[in-house]
C-alpha cells in the first residue's frame, strides 16, 4: 500500500511539471575577451546581468532554444564549448578541427534542421575571406560548405524558419548565406558599426542584436537591416555573443526534486 501511495505521488508530482507554465526563452551574452561570466539581457530593457561562470576567450554564442548552449572560444585555442546556461559554467569542450584556414569565429544553429554552422574569417586567421562550415558538436569536426565573399563576419545567426544572417564587419553590411553553397547576398547597409552578434527569438522570431560601440542591445528587421533600440547594457564592456536558451524555472526545479524524493523514501519503504 506504501509503496502504492508513492507511486501515485510521483505521478502526481510529475503532472505538475508538465502542467508548468512554459518559461519564455532566456537571451544569454557573453563579454570578449578574457575571463567572463554568462550574462542575461533583459530583453525589455537591454540590461545585461551575469549568471555565473567564468568562460575564457568566448567569442560568440549560440543555442538551440532550449537547454543546449554553445560558445566558441578564440585566441589561443579554438574549442567548442558547452555552457550551463543555469551557472554559465562550461560542461564540456571539444577542439574544432577541418577548418582550411583560421579559427571558427561565428556559430549558429539552424532551429528547422538541428544543424550547426560556424564560419572563418579574416580577423580572426582565414586570410582567403570567410568560408562557412558545417560542425559536428559532438566531435568539433568543421566541414567546409563554401566561401561567404564577405569579410569579417562576426555575427552569424538564423531566423526561425531556418534562414542564415550575418553581418559583414568590414563593410557594416547585413547579409543572407546559403546555407548549401556558402554563398553570402547583400541585404541592407548596416545604420552602426561593431554589431558583433544576433540572436532570433524562438517565441516570436524577433532579432535581437548587440553593438559594442554604444554598448547597446537593438531588434534588427533582417528585411531592410532597421534597428530599434532596445537599451544600454550597464556593465559589459564587449558583449559579442547571443543566443538564446531555456533553463528550467527554480519552481521546476524544486517539484523535480520533490518527485525524486518522493520516489526514493517510496523504495526505502517497501524494501522495509
Amino acid at each position: 500500500m506504501t509503496r502504492r501511495i508513492f507511486t501515485i505521488a510521483l505521478i502526481a508530482l510529475c503532472g505538475l511539471l508538465q502542467a508548468a507554465p512554459g518559461q519564455a526563452s532566456t537571451l544569454y551574452a557573453v563579454n570578449f575577451s578574457g575571463i567572463t561570466p554568462l550574462y542575461t539581457i533583459d530583453q525589455a530593457t537591454g540590461a545585461a546581468s551575469a549568471v555565473g561562470g567564468a568562460l575564457t576567450d568566448i567569442g560568440d554564442l549560440t543555442g538551440d532554444g532550449a537547454s543546449r548552449l554553445w560558445g566558441v572560444s578564440l585566441n589561443a585555442t579554438n574549442n567548442l564549448v558547452r555552457i550551463d546556461p543555469l551557472t554559465g559554467n562550461a560542461i564540456g569542450a571539444v577542439a574544432i578541427t577541418g577548418t582550411r584556414a583560421g579559427q571558427i569565429t561565428s556559430l549558429a544553429y539552424d532551429p528547422v534542421t538541428g544543424v550547426l554552422f560556424g564560419n572563418t574569417s579574416p580577423g580572426f586567421g582565414d586570410a582567403d575571406g570567410d568560408d562557412l562550415y558545417v560542425i559536428d558538436p559532438g566531435t568539433g569536426v568543421a566541414t567546409f560548405v563554401g566561401p561567404i565573399e564577405f569579410n569579417d563576419v562576426f555575427a552569424l545567426g538564423f531566423d526561425q524558419s531556418g534562414v542564415l544572417f550575418g553581418v559583414a564587419d568590414s563593410t557594416n553590411e547585413l547579409i543572407s548565406i546559403d546555407t548549401a553553397t556558402g554563398l553570402g547576398t547583400f541585404v541592407a547597409n548596416m545604420q552602426v558599426g561593431s554589431l558583433f552578434d544576433i540572436a532570433s527569438r524562438p517565441e516570436d522570431d524577433v532579432m535581437f542584436a548587440v553593438e559594442s560601440i554604444s554598448q547597446f542591445t537593438y531588434t534588427l528587421d533582417t528585411s531592410n537591416g532597421n534597428l530599434t533600440g532596445v537599451g544600454a547594457w550597464l556593465g559589459p564592456t564587449n558583449l559579442v555573443g547571443l543566443a538564446f536558451a531555456s533553463a528550467p524555472e527554480p519552481a521546476t526545479l524544486a517539484l523535480l526534486g520533490l518527485a525524486l524524493a518522493a520516489l526514493g523514501l517510496g523504495r526505502r519503504r517497501a524494501r522495509r
